[in-house]
């Protein structure tokens, strides 16, 4: 009977775990680490705590346990080549660090997700696969970052389709503003449009691709509509 290290099976699929020991030769029980009753059904979702093998009787136990929605999507990274070395920290831990992030009150969840990926494909593969799984609330902006629709906040920005740069097209702010000042204008700086609006519950501007850059000033945040 061959020997094994108990060790190496931590924290894998106790499916996989039960398959491997058996094809081994043991003969293999399942145990609930939890409610320490036997597992006879179906082991999708249960992840190895420990095992314990006896090679003069063939035998050995694994202990496992159910998999919080964490393990599970550490366990599908490996697979995948997620967890690679770049990060110091779990896949999981990872992916619900940034979702907190994006809660911020001090920008949009879109403008700080584009803002963590910046540079970091990698990272922007693995939320890709994470957010869905473990803060599915923020699917909306990882969409927009993955199509480029980042909402824009205060400031003035040239005409394009590059980094910091607003994209021709139609945009509307996304809440009720006050005192709010845009303004279009040509390459030479002329102003083509501009509006002073004392409040409104929405409003919508068209970027030209003629434009030479868009100003706004309190107006909260606008997101491409089209």
């Amino acid at each position: 009977m061959p020997d094994i290290q108990p060790g190496d099976y931590i924290s894998k699929p106790a499916a996989d775990v039960k398959n491997d020991l058996t094809q081994l030769g043991y003969l293999v029980s399942m145990t609930d680490m939890d409610t320490h009753k036997t597992l006879t059904g179906d082991l999708a979702g249960f992840i190895t705590v420990s095992v314990m093998n006896n090679r003069d009787s063939s035998t050995a136990t694994v202990f496992a346990h159910a998999s919080t929605a964490e393990e599970k999507f550490d366990a599908q990274a490996k697979l995948a080549g997620l967890s690679s070395g770049e990060f110091e920290v779990k896949p999981s831990e990872k992916v619900e660090e940034v979702c907190r992030r994006m809660t911020s009150a001090y920008s949009s969840a879109a403008e700080s997700l584009d803002s963590a990926v910046d540079g970091k494909p990698d990272l922007l593969k693995l939320l890709q696969a994470g957010i869905p799984a473990l803060c599915s609330d923020q699917a909306g902006a990882l969409q927009d970052v993955i199509n480029g629709n980042i909402p824009l906040g205060e400031g003035t920005y040239e005409v394009g389709t590059g980094k910091n740069e607003i994209k021709p097209g139609t945009y509307q702010t996304t809440g009720s503003v006050d005192d709010c000042y845009w303004e279009r204008t040509r390459a030479d700086g002329g102003i083509v449009a501009n509006n002073f609006v004392t409040h409104a519950k929405t409003i919508t501007v068209t970027v030209k691709a003629s434009d030479g850059s868009f100003t706004t000033e309190r107006c909260g945040t606008w997101k491409r509509t089209k």
